[in-house]
């Protein structure tokens, strides 16, 4: 067994929030027996003893960056058959693969999805080339908005492709299941109930919007990128992808692509102005505005989204000690984002 696996694996299941996910994923957190699993993986599959553990990191999916001995480089990501099906999987690495043979800068499939370990599994290609970069750069955003027309774009296509589901935007209840192990909304409610208010009105305004849908990435933030010479040169998670409307991706988008814990940066949260900038870029890449009415989706879109984060927030701090910065902080007013 590669020793800076274990040692890794070991060093990094010392933190609780890392135990609890993994536990999620793969049923276990000892870390000599997440090891050998992953070890038998790759030399039943790859036919190679692993050289090097390069890095892994644990949130919706368990990812492990590897060396092989024959020098291979490769990424394997573990999900929870609880948060992804199989045919789902498959479906968005169809595109993911199809993308990257277009191009565009996403990783190539090695293996396609499997069940394994009570997961489901699948390796890619490490795709690092470039650099991890602050979106607060006017240069990152504009190539960050015009990398998420370019992908739109070319996944439209797949629109029907089978398995593909729909956003979390769109549930029969306010809220669907929380994206990992660590947010319980439902334990968690109590003085959260005025997140829910405003994340109500704006899941009306998306619920009546009708429009043809398309294919978004779904966490089109910066910490899912890298970057040579302001442009994008590396994409992650394709996991995110879903069906839906396109002014609600880049709402979506608009709130979250300041996101990265990567490199040092000011403040995640999107002021209104930046929110404006982002939008004013993806409508500058798409070649025409956006309409008033499609204007007040992307509105919602953004809006619903904050008071996601606000739960996931008040779920691991309901006493607001850490409010400061905070998506909650900015969800006292919506009215500066355009939001009535």
């Amino acid at each position: 067994m590669d020793t800076s696996l274990l040692a890794q694996l070991t060093a990094g299941l010392v933190e609780s929030g890392n135990r609890q996910l993994v536990q999620s994923i793969l049923g276990t957190t000892n870390p000599r027996k997440i090891a050998q699993l992953i070890q038998n993986f790759c030399q039943a599959h790859c036919h190679q003893q692993i050289a090097a553990c390069e890095f892994w990191e644990v949130s919706v999916s368990l990812t492990v960056g590897l060396r092989l001995e024959n020098a291979q480089r490769i990424v394997l990501k573990f999900r929870s058959c609880n948060n992804i099906t199989l045919e789902t999987l498959q479906a968005v690495c169809r595109i993911q693969q199809a993308l990257a043979e277009q191009g565009f800068p996403a990783a190539r499939l090695v293996l396609w999805p499997r069940p394994y370990a009570n997961s489901l599994v699948s390796i890619e290609q490490m795709l690092d080339q470039g650099e991890n970069r602050d979106a607060h750069d006017p240069l990152i955003r504009e190539a960050m908005a015009g990398g998420l027309v370019q992908q739109i774009q070319l996944a439209q296509p797949f629109v029907y492709q089978a398995g593909l589901p729909r956003s979390r935007f769109h549930p029969t209840q306010l809220w669907e299941k929380p994206h990992n192990a660590l947010f319980d909304f439902e334990r968690t409610r109590r003085g959260a109930e005025w997140i829910d208010q405003i994340a109500s009105r704006a899941q009306a305004i998306l619920q009546a919007y009708e429009a043809p849908l398309q294919i978004g990435h779904m966490d089109w933030s910066v910490k899912n990128m890298r970057f040579q010479q302001s442009q994008i040169s590396a994409v992650y998670d394709w996991d995110s992808l879903r069906l839906e409307h396109e002014p609600v991706i880049v709402g979506n988008a608009a709130k979250g692509f300041l996101v990265t814990w990567y490199v040092e940066t000011g403040t995640m949260v999107p002021t209104p102005e930046e929110v404006n900038q982002f939008v004013r870029d993806y409508e500058t890449a798409r070649d025409w505005p956006f309409t008033d009415v499609e204007r007040k989706v992307v509105t919602a879109a953004l809006i619903y989204s904050m008071a996601y984060t606000a739960r996931c927030e008040h779920a691991l701090d309901s006493t607001g000690k850490k409010l400061d910065g905070s998506f909650r902080a900015a969800l006292r007013n919506v009215s500066a984002y355009g939001f009535g």
